[in-house]
């Protein structure tokens, strides 16, 4: 008959490196589920969940060997990102967990913020039984961090002495009341754990993909494009700040996270911002050994191969920005395409309109014969397009010259001076939107028309020339020269 502890003989104290964790692991997994019924007398049994909980009594003590590390200055946000999510942070750095992928990659960003090129972890292995019978192995994994991991480490002292002018009111209200209460539930930790990292600068966007490896959730795979989000459950205040915060990093005006599933457990990232955020766990991923990168992870990357983000087809193309689905239309001139959305409920179309301009976009609301109109400009819808990576989709990309070509022709000509001009105006069906142009103003027409000219056998496109002065008015062609005019004239520019 086989004992737990001659089963675990030839596994304790053993020296491993990092890649071969998994096996190591899972070799152990796969003989406790082999002599199940041997050894599940030496447990101790707990029920949670409605699950039956069997823990052994004794750690396995492992050496694991980091043969690579990463770079000190990505080790911080990443930890904070498992921080976040699976992994408890304390006097041990703790997790349990069944996926040996996820524990390989906690002591791949452990080790690599430490820099150790051996770490100590003790795992607890504990059989659980489902629902439907299935038995299944979890490791609880621990190990002591050093001085580098206690800045990850909060109490409520450090709570208490966050500073005030990185706090808003809602939220410091809503801490003087969760701390007067005395006793700090695990949801309120994790709560406090996210405020104090947001609050420090903890969380980068690099963290966006560890915090997704230990809780992400996708959903609508297979349907064309698909949802990607996290699981939390959270105070309405802290939801509120997080919203805030992850914004900032992504330069969202309004809201990060738009709708909530699982009984509000599950956090959806709304588009366009959706598109970044895959494309920075995408992109870390593509960098991390594949042997650690969680199942949730290589889902994700394999969708993203068969699917357009934030963007379906059923007559047009539908864009969806901010929980809205927007219909892309080409423009009538055939200059440009833009966003539009046509509907009978005047209060769902103001929705519409207000959020679309909290995110810094421009908007408006025309009403044609009873039906309430929402459009989107064209270079506001090039924006989003960039955002979401389709731009190539819908635009051919010009390439236009470099900026010092630029100046150079613009060093030959006499320029008096340039300035911006920003002014409304309404498209054929009643629309209204804002044009800026840049005007170079030569106070000769002859000049300003050989200016013309050698603009346009660089490839600009000019709108034209009105007594002495070139306008342009393409946002890429406009953007290029006021990066010249800068160099020839950083000080004569004025916005009208």
């Amino acid at each position: 008959m086989t004992s737990y502890d001659s089963l675990i003989k030839d596994f304790n104290n053993l020296v491993v490196e990092l890649e071969k964790l998994n096996s190591v692991l899972g070799n152990l997994r796969d003989l406790i589920i082999r002599h199940w019924n041997e050894l599940k007398g030496e447990t101790y049994v707990k029920e949670s969940l409605g699950m039956r909980h069997y823990t052994f009594p004794t750690n396995v003590k492992l050496n694991v060997l980091l043969n690579e590390k990463l770079p000190h200055e990505y080790a911080l946000p990443l930890l904070a990102g498992f921080g976040i999510s699976d992994l408890h942070v304390g006097s041990l750095l703790s997790t349990s967990t069944p996926d040996l992928k996820l524990i390989s990659s906690m002591l791949y960003v452990i080790g690599s913020l430490m820099n150790s090129r051996n770490i100590i972890a003790y795992f607890q292995p504990t059989a659980v039984i489902r629902f439907n019978g299935e038995l299944s192995i979890y490791y609880h994994m621990a190990l002591r961090g050093n001085d580098e991991v206690k800045k990850l480490i909060i109490n409520e002292l450090k709570i208490k002495s966050l500073p005030l002018s990185n706090v808003p009111e809602y939220l410091r209200q809503w801490l003087n009341g969760s701390l007067s209460e005395g006793d700090l539930s695990k949801r309120l930790k994790k709560q406090l754990r996210i405020i104090y990292y947001m609050v420090n600068g903890f969380i980068t966007r690099d963290s966006v993909f560890t915090w997704f490896m230990g809780d992400g959730v996708l959903g609508h795979v297979g349907r064309g494009s698909f949802d990607v989000g996290f699981s939390f459950v959270v105070d309405p205040p802290v939801r509120a700040f997080m919203d805030s915060y992850l914004c900032g990093l992504y330069g969202c005006s309004g809201h990060f996270f738009g709708s909530s599933a699982a009984g509000g457990s599950e956090h959806y990232v709304v588009c366009p911002v959706k598109a970044l955020v895959i494309n920075d766990i995408v992109e870390w991923s593509n960098r991390w050994p594949k042997y650690r990168l969680t199942e949730r992870v290589v889902k994700l990357v394999d969708a993203v191969k068969y699917s357009t983000l934030c963007l379906t087809y059923a007559k047009y193309p539908i864009i969806n920005i901010l929980g809205h689905d927007l219909i892309l239309r080409k423009h009538n001139m055939g200059r440009g395409w833009y966003l539009a959305k046509s509907t009978s409920d005047r209060a769902l179309a103001e929705a519409i309109v207000n959020d679309l301009k909290a995110a810094g976009l421009n908007a408006n609301l025309n009403v044609r014969r009873g039906v309430f109109e929402v459009y989107v400009p064209m270079e506001d819808t090039r924006r989003v397009l960039r955002m979401l990576g389709i731009y190539e989709r819908f635009y051919v990309v010009r390439k236009l010259p470099a900026v010092e070509e630029v100046a150079n022709v613009l060093r030959r000509c006499r320029i008096r001076g340039w300035h911006i001009h920003a002014a409304k105006a309404r498209n054929g069906k009643g629309y209204e939107y804002t044009e800026t142009c840049l005007l170079i103003s030569l106070g000769d027409s002859l000049m300003a028309k050989r200016l013309r000219d050698e603009l346009s056998r660089l490839g600009l496109r000019i709108r034209k020339v009105v007594w002495g002065t070139v306008i342009v008015c393409s946002p890429e062609d406009r953007e290029l020269l006021m990066m010249a005019l800068t160099l020839l004239m950083p000080g004569n520019f004025a916005f009208r």
